[in-house]
């Protein structure tokens, strides 16, 4: 019994210290933002871009979204993360004010993941965010892609709700 409680113990340092040390990478890393073409600075040679169906919504419609990540170079890249949380989706007022984030009451695997990109092409990851909990108005997506190998820089685009 003693050995489970200290296995179990063991394991919680482990998680909360990997947690830690992955918030604090995170949380470093700049916005970078460049009008209706959204694009973090080269990363060797990984890009990250934000794709959005639309510009203008409705508070019936659902935001559709994709996130690129495009492999420029000659040879097969992979993508590293720490958990099934690959990703972190907010949107935010014109104030800047986090309204909504996507991982929030979500729970995600914690193992290891991987994503190969292979040469010249680009892997996408997809969401769609319901808007009916908004009011019409002007907001902004922010994007940040927590790969632990690659550091990319969080996206911003604007969208708005207008009925």
């Amino acid at each position: 019994m003693e050995k489970k409680k200290l296995f179990l113990l063991i394991f919680l340092i482990i998680l909360i210290s990997t947690a830690a040390a992955a918030n604090s990478v995170v949380n470093d890393r700049p916005t970078i933002k460049n009008g209706d073409q959204i694009k973090m600075e080269e990363n060797e040679v990984l890009n990250l871009e934000l794709i959005l169906s639309e510009k203008d919504y409705s508070v019936q419609d659902q935001l559709e979204l994709k996130i690129a990540v495009i492999n420029n170079s000659d040879s097969e890249r992979t993508l590293e993360f720490s958990s099934g949380h690959k990703y972190n989706i907010y949107i935010k007022d014109e104030a800047g004010n986090r309204l909504y984030s996507w991982a929030e009451d979500k729970a995600f695997i914690q193992a290891f993941q991987y994503v190969d990109i292979p040469a010249d092409q680009t892997h996408y990851f997809a969401e769609k965010i319901e808007l009916s909990q908004f009011d019409k108005g002007n907001y902004i997506l922010e994007v940040e892609l927590l790969s632990i190998n690659y550091e990319f820089a969080e996206i911003e685009k604007e969208f708005e709700i207008t009925k």
